[in-house]
């Protein structure tokens, strides 16, 4: 859920996500974004610049419903110590009833995808709401959601950000299926080795109400295309998820 330090998750993940959160985003054309006239003339100003950049960028991709000026006034009367016109009980109370708000903004947009999705050719549902399309059949064998898998597999937001790849890393994962998201849990044993599949999976089959933030919003829903290259039984023994493996439980 979005926690009253949202906003600056910009600055705690300017270290490692200033280039990410860029580069993952689809590629504009200078024809096609606007842009800004902003003069940075030293490190500060482009430290100053970035770390703004960071907390828009973060705002923009979990859409939240904020309003800039009032968001660049509270940084400013924090920074400038300025008193707050409203309690911390005031806030806390504002907070919950906004994230209640984008809580279901999020689950009906959610619900209205799958409908529009479901009606596509090849596309599959099951009533537990996962949807999956079969991109190439496998002729091996099938897992259980007790066994351990070997995959090669990209994860993805709606709008197409990728936030995993076992392709990117260039080398696949191994994971037990009882360890992993139910989407997964349930998915992946429709599937023979040498198959590959995508999956749209809502969020009560991933992260739910809570996400992964910052690289997974809350009550998102995930898309996922998985490539099954082997199966090692349950009884051979638990191995631990690759290490940047993001779909643990």
């Amino acid at each position: 859920m979005v926690s009253s330090r949202h906003v600056m998750c910009g600055i705690l993940i300017l270290c490692g996500a200033t280039a990410g959160a860029q580069n993952d985003a689809p590629a504009k054309s200078k024809d096609a974004a606007a842009q800004s006239s902003v003069e940075l003339n030293d490190g500060r100003d482009r430290v100053s610049y970035g770390i703004g950049r960071n907390i828009g960028e973060s705002l923009k991709g979990d859409e939240l419903d904020v309003d800039v000026a009032l968001l660049a006034r509270g940084i400013a009367d924090a920074l400038g110590g300025v008193e707050s016109p409203q309690t911390d009980e005031e806030f806390k109370e504002a907070l919950q009833e906004f994230q209640k708000a984008m809580s279901n903004k999020a689950l009906a947009k959610n619900e209205d995808f799958l409908k529009a999705n479901a009606k596509k050719e090849g596309v599959k549902s099951l009533p537990s709401g996962l949807q999956y399309q079969v991109l190439k059949e496998g002729k091996g064998k099938k897992p259980t959601a007790k066994d351990t898998v070997e995959a090669h597999y990209k994860g993805m937001l709606p709008s197409g950000k990728v936030f995993d790849s076992s392709y990117d890393r260039g080398e696949p994962a191994q994971f037990p299926l009882s360890g992993v998201i139910k989407g997964w849990t349930e998915g992946v044993p429709l599937m023979q080795v040498g198959a590959k599949y995508k999956f749209w999976i809502p969020s009560d089959l991933a992260y739910g109400p809570k996400g992964r933030p910052p690289v997974i919003p809350p009550n998102s829903l995930l898309v996922f295309e998985i490539e099954l290259l082997d199966v090692i039984p349950g009884d051979a023994g638990d191995l631990e998820p690759a290490p940047k493996l993001k779909l643990k439980k």
